[in-house]
């Protein structure tokens, strides 16, 4: 798991020891734990919105 947890932090930017807390085990992440770690960059409240942007 060491390549995982090396990855996920070269992407997300946290530490290795962050990474390796927080995937240790089967975890469910909140909206803010997922911004924490930068996975994701925002959130969407309606679908519509985003088609409508794009479109």
């Amino acid at each position: 798991m060491d390549q995982q947890e090396e990855v996920l932090a070269r992407h997300t930017g946290c530490g290795v020891l962050d990474i390796r807390c927080g995937i240790e085990r089967d975890r469910i992440f909140t909206v803010e734990q997922t911004r924490t770690y930068n996975l994701i960059d925002d959130i969407c409240a309606s679908r519509k919105r985003v088609t409508a942007a794009v479109a």
